[in-house]
């Protein structure tokens, strides 16, 4: 992940996941996201692994949740997010039905697009 002010942190996919890390204090030696955006590489290094908490690696990253937040270890299924996806296409007035696969390829075109330049 490239750690640098010039990048637009905010339409990196990597973010959200990093937020969700974060947030569980998943990261050995980083806490909070202020510590590990402070974080700077070691000297003759390009990048550096981030290690994972012993507890972390078995914590399913999507979760379910319910009003009283996100479940600590019951992974959050295909189905139910499928019917989180399809209810929030209904509530904001979709005509069609929303569906995941759709949401997928949306996303898969738009990056095949920016990055068309760079693929040989």
């Amino acid at each position: 992940m490239v750690m640098d002010s010039t990048n637009d942190m905010h339409h990196n996919g990597v973010m959200f996941f990093l937020a969700i890390a974060i947030a569980d204090k998943a990261f050995k030696r980083f806490d909070t996201l202020e510590n590990l955006l402070k974080a700077r590489l070691p000297r003759g290094k390009d990048s550096w692994t981030l290690e994972w908490k012993d507890e972390a690696l078995d914590c399913p990253v999507l979760r379910m949740a319910s009003s009283n937040g996100a479940h600590k270890s019951r992974a959050l299924t295909f189905a139910t997010l499928r019917d989180q996806i399809v209810s929030l296409g209904k509530r904001v007035g979709y005509r069609d039905i929303v569906r995941i696969h759709a949401i997928r390829a949306g996303v898969a075109n738009k990056i095949k697009g920016e990055l068309s330049p760079y693929i040989t």
